[in-house]
């Protein structure tokens, strides 16, 4: 994982991570992460961690009994699946959920744990602005695709009848990491979820994507969250 690490501070309890997250999980492997948990207090605390309730978890740590002010401890969540879980069908929504807590008798922290199966997961601009067209000219501009799961993704954009929208490529099949340019361009009548009306222009206001291709009739939309590999 990357980027700043979440905290939760609850009375004189820090736990970081808030939150444990192992994305792309593989079966027969074993996955691990480290949460720590300090005592911002100004007195002795005695911690006690209640454990995941599933087979798929494991919490593993040292009991310190009292922990002193200031002073923090580990402890190693785990996560395995064994492959021939797996081959029984994988959960409805891909991932596997549970939860540890952790608590020194008034303070309480619930720290999230999920493992992710390996799926398409694209990302987007959930806005694309062609700003002001004059009648008769066509504004183009790059949308970005980027597929940030562990799967491939197909993708497509669908756009409202007579939206005077139109992408190119429409279509396609984007690997894992990699990015993928796709240049949507507009006709004169653009869309948008509201746009004022001028003589020899229409405005076009920022029109809001969606990640499911079920929008009404304004809006670009793009089906590649939901797609599947």
């Amino acid at each position: 994982m990357s980027g700043k690490t979440l905290v939760a501070s609850v009375g004189s309890l820090v736990v970081a991570p808030c939150a444990v997250t192992f994305p792309n999980v593989e079966a027969d492997l074993v996955y691990v992460m480290t949460v720590n948990v300090r005592n911002q207090g100004s007195a002795v605390a005695r911690l006690r961690i209640v454990p995941p309730t599933t087979s798929h978890f494991t919490l593993n740590y040292v009991p310190t009994g009292a922990l002193a002010p200031g002073m923090s401890l580990n402890a190693d969540v785990e996560f395995t699946l064994s492959g021939e879980e797996l081959a029984r069908g994988p959960p409805a929504l891909g991932e596997f959920l549970d939860a540890l807590t952790i608590t020194n008798g008034g303070d309480r922290v619930v720290v999230p744990l999920r493992a992710e199966l390996p799926a398409p997961k694209v990302s987007f601009a959930k806005v694309c602005d062609h700003g002001l067209v004059a009648a008769g000219t066509s504004v183009t501009k790059v949308v970005r695709l980027t597929n940030v799961g562990g799967r491939p993704a197909r993708w497509s954009f669908a756009f409202a009848e007579g939206s005077g929208l139109s992408a190119s490529p429409a279509g396609g099949t984007l690997a894992p990491t990699p990015d993928s340019l796709a240049r949507a361009g507009g006709a004169p009548a653009l869309i948008a979820c509201s746009r004022s009306m001028r003589p020899s222009a229409r405005r076009v206001r920022r029109s809001a994507a969606t990640s499911s291709c079920t929008a009404p009739a304004c809006t670009w939309c793009c089906a590649a969250s939901s797609c599947k590999a």
